[in-house]
């Protein structure tokens, strides 16, 4: 079986947030499997 390291969304829906701030910021990435949130 051959592995891909593209990353396919097709057909779901895609939610981005962004929270900033003064000093600081973070965002999130939320689909209908996973959620990603990273912090700066």
């Amino acid at each position: 079986m051959a592995q891909s390291k593209e990353i396919n969304f097709k057909g779901q829906n895609v939610y981005a947030g962004i929270d900033v701030h003064l000093k600081q910021w973070s965002e999130a990435i939320i689909t209908a499997t996973k959620i990603r949130k990273s912090y700066e």
